[in-house]
């Protein structure tokens, strides 16, 4: 008789955390008191305005997609940014008052 092993390995269905290395920018960002929720951590939907702060801050600062002075003056905009996907995966839950780290690939 042979005998056999479980084909299942020890990797969960979700995928690990990246390092921070991977990701090209990082904005903190405060959590406000209205993020929370009834059971005292953030809504899932606040997450995701967190996610596109950082991506249009990202678009803004380091992509210059945004000239503000050109704006006011009335010149418009140099170039246009894009969102192409976003997504999360949720480790553990976070709420307020914690200082986030929101970084962009």
């Amino acid at each position: 008789s042979s005998s056999s092993s479980s084909s299942s390995s020890s990797s969960s269905i979700y995928p690990s955390p990246l390092l921070p290395s991977s990701y090209r920018f990082f904005l903190p960002i405060q959590t406000r008191w209205t993020d929370n929720d009834q059971y005292a951590h953030m809504n899932n939907a606040h997450y995701i305005s967190l996610f596109y702060t950082a991506i249009n801050t990202f678009l803004i600062r380091e992509a210059r997609v945004l000239d503000h002075e050109a704006v006011r003056e009335g010149g418009g905009r140099s170039a246009v940014g894009f969102c192409v996907e976003s997504k999360a995966n949720y480790y553990k839950p976070v709420g307020f008052p914690e200082l986030l780290r929101v970084g962009v690939r």
